[in-house]
């Protein structure tokens, strides 16, 4: 069974007492994390045993979606530092914006991961990146963002999740996430917002456009502008959609 656990839906700052964005994605004995922004760190310590994390991938390198690495990273060097934990944690990253990169590159703790390292794989016309964690089957694919950004797909058994991450609309996309079991969208804005966001994130009613083209079974609407009501957000995304969204939820758990 693939499970999603929120630990973070806001951007670019969280509402009081909640996180950036950040998502736990289990199957079996398999644990990665997603995105980890300010905040997630100490969601994901609700959830699980941070020394039994396999994997983090970082969609993008903006703070809102990373912040809490340097937290994981002091908790990795020291777990395995006292043998709690007998290897590295492995981190997938964009090089850019290289400072970032390298700084993390260097840290205790961590194993970087270049996604321009990972093998290439031209599956459904696409060029993407691919990867296995455990038991799960990882595809990266560039997405148009203003850093280097990847959306992600992960496949345990018969099951699928697709991640944005943060990205302008793009018919790649759609066809990395056609007919998928469920779709994890920002939804960054609402119609009053797309001039803003063009370019770079999707708003509501886009992001539930590119689910309906899709063709997914469920779409989960997330990355939260903190001053819009997400009532708005999701009826926005119901209409671009055609169907029921769900809100994700912090510390919520969906079965995929």
């Amino acid at each position: 069974m693939l499970q999603l656990t929120v630990l973070g839906r806001w951007a670019p700052y969280p509402r009081a007492g909640g996180a950036c964005s950040g998502y736990l994605v289990r199957a079996g004995n398999t644990n990665i994390m997603l995105d980890a922004g300010n905040g997630t760190f100490s969601n994901l310590c609700r959830h699980m045993d941070m020394r039994r994390l396999d994997a983090l991938l970082l969609s993008h390198l903006h703070p809102d979606h990373y912040t809490d690495l340097y937290c994981l990273q002091h908790a990795m060097d020291w777990a395995v530092k006292q043998r709690g934990r007998p290897y590295l944690l492995n981190v997938y990253m964009p090089t850019e914006p290289a400072e970032v990169f390298n700084a993390f590159k260097s840290k205790p703790g961590l194993n970087v991961l270049p996604y321009e390292g990972l093998p290439l794989d031209q599956e459904q016309g696409l060029n993407l990146r691919r990867a296995e964690v455990g038991e799960m089957s990882l595809l990266f694919l560039a997405v148009p963002h203003s850093k280097p950004g990847y959306a992600v797909s992960i496949k345990a058994g018969e099951k699928t999740l697709v991640f944005s991450g943060d990205c302008a609309p793009n018919q790649n996309l759609i066809t990395l996430a056609h007919g998928v079991d469920t779709y994890l969208s920002e939804g960054s804005g609402l119609d009053g917002d797309a001039d803003y966001l063009y370019g770079k994130h999707h708003t509501a009613r886009q992001a539930g456009g590119t689910a309906s083209r899709a063709g997914v079974k469920r779409l989960i609407l997330t990355h939260f502008w903190p001053e819009h009501p997400v009532e708005e957000l999701l009826r926005q995304a119901g209409e671009g959609f055609g169907g029921p969204v769900e809100p994700a939820v912090e510390n919520e758990s969906y079965d995929i």
